[in-house]
């Protein structure tokens, strides 16, 4: 006697099938990529796998370490970028990483000394901008007078106590910041003054050593010019003595302003006016 519940046996071929591709698929899924299925994260990841010395790429440490990135089609452009303290960019390498997971290094980026890059394109690893309309420009600082600002400079870059040379191709750089802007602008100012001897050494800016110190200037203000042979200073002594010079030399609105001196700026615009400098 014939069961009914038999399934015929063509059913029984078409489930077996099935059954089968649906293995296949699951031990083969993986080797199936679509462009849609590479993310960002899995293009740097890879990059990295294939690199391992970029694996400390991004980092804020000195100099930090950033990571641009680019979606294309077919996959992703990425760039590893080095910056500077200073300079913008110090190198880059650019890779182009497909769907398929494969890794083409597209170019490196090494500027020249005096390059001012600011940014650059993964997919191109060249500078987006042209270099001459990327110069940074230093901070502002609050004497509301160039003239007096470069006045000073230039009269601390004669004297020994703030320009020195340790080796013969190096340069001097000072920059100021003004501790009592609030004032009428006469003389005596009080400024922190940031000077230091510098170099490019393998394409990098190096402080060879430097100086941060508040000052007193002082200048015969009924004069209309300037005469950097009249400028005078007051710095405090260093140990015991800083404090009670500070008290003496500074009025108090001054000495508030030293107290909780934040250095960051001033680092920022002497590195900024250094490399402006050296492009002369």
């Amino acid at each position: 006697m014939k069961n009914k519940t038999q399934i015929p046996v063509a059913i029984s071929i078409l489930i077996i099938l099935s059954c089968v591709g649906v293995i296949y698929l699951y031990l083969n899924g993986s080797r199936i990529t679509t462009p849609w299925s590479m993310s960002e994260f899995k293009a740097i990841k890879t990059i990295k796998d294939q690199f391992p010395e970029l694996r400390g790429y991004p980092s804020d440490n000195l100099p930090p370490k950033s990571i641009k990135t680019e979606k294309a089609n077919d996959g992703w452009y990425v760039a590893f970028i080095q910056e500077g303290s200073g300079k913008p960019i110090i190198g880059a390498k650019c890779f182009f990483v497909n769907s398929n997971e494969g890794v083409v290094e597209i170019d490196k980026f090494d500027p020249s000394i005096n390059d001012t890059t600011l940014n650059i394109s993964p997919k191109t690893c060249k500078a987006t901008l042209p270099n001459d309309d990327q110069t940074e420009k230093p901070t502002p600082s609050s004497f509301g007078n160039d003239q007096v600002e470069k006045a000073i400079t230039d009269y601390l870059l004669t004297q020994k106590y703030f320009s020195w040379k340790t080796t013969n191709d190096s340069r001097n750089f000072c920059v100021i910041e003004n501790l009592n802007p609030t004032e009428n602008g006469l003389f005596p100012l009080y400024v922190w003054v940031r000077c230091g001897e510098f170099i490019m050494q393998n394409g990098k800016l190096k402080e060879l050593s430097g100086l941060s110190v508040p000052t007193k200037i002082d200048y015969p203000n009924q004069l209309s010019f300037y005469d950097i042979s009249k400028f005078s200073y007051e710095v405090p002594r260093d140990g015991s003595l800083y404090s009670k010079d500070i008290k003496t030399i500074f009025p108090l609105n001054a000495q508030n302003r030293i107290a909780d001196f934040n250095s960051k700026n001033i680092n920022k615009n002497i590195e900024t006016t250094v490399l402006n400098g050296l492009k002369k």
